[in-house]
């Protein structure tokens, strides 16, 4: 998924990384985009993070 979204980094912070997350937790993700993806499909990302983990994706650029 990285690659297709030309994602360079991605790291996950919040409840779901401290092990705390419940049923109704999102996953958090920052990402750090490659320098040619920086465009029309950074907006993509967080929705097919979210079809990924079947859970809200809060995402941040970094």
């Amino acid at each position: 998924m990285c690659r297709r979204y030309g994602v360079a980094e991605l790291s996950v912070f919040g409840s779901v990384a401290r092990g705390e997350d419940t049923d109704s937790s999102d996953v958090d993700l920052l990402s750090e985009a490659m320098e040619a993806a920086k465009s029309a499909a950074a907006s993509h990302r967080p929705l097919a993070a979210s079809r990924a983990t079947a859970r809200p994706v809060s995402a941040a650029p970094r």
